[in-house]
């Protein structure tokens, strides 16, 4: 069985100034020839703890005369969705503007003539079924 350790003031203090430092629990029992866990739990015993770190510097205020951000702004979007499903997606894309009115697609143009046709077709033809479980069909 290891021979009990005797701790002294002086030990003590060595643990408590080399935290307040900042040194890590290798460095300390390193330097005090013991092994990590003796260290760790003799400095809970007597209170040594590593300095707490500097608070951060307070973010600066935003300008409150400023234009507001558009929809979907990553700043925005990302302050939104932190913490939820959607951090870390991108915003949904609007859905694109309509054709101006003289759009070759709109108002008589090639996609009103297009459905004419199909629509045509359609009332023309009847879809007749074979059998419930055939794949041929019969146009008629």
């Amino acid at each position: 069985m290891p021979a009990p350790l005797v701790w002294t003031h002086a030990r003590d203090s060595l643990i408590r100034r080399m935290r307040a430092e900042g040194h890590s629990w290798d460095g300390i029992s390193a330097a005090l020839g013991i092994s990590r866990w003796a260290a760790i739990e003799r400095g809970r015993r007597i209170g040594a703890r590593k300095p707490d770190a500097p608070a951060p510097d307070p973010r600066p205020q935003s300008d409150p005369a400023r234009e507001p951000l558009p929809a979907g702004h990553p700043l925005s979007w990302g302050l939104i969705t932190a913490g939820t499903l959607l951090d870390g997606l991108r915003y949904p894309s609007p859905p694109p503007p309509a054709p101006p009115p003289s759009s070759p697609l709109v108002g008589g143009g090639l996609c009103v003539r297009v459905c004419a046709r199909v629509c045509a077709y359609r009332r023309t033809t009847q879809l007749n079924l074979t059998s419930r479980n055939s794949t041929k069909f019969d146009i008629t």
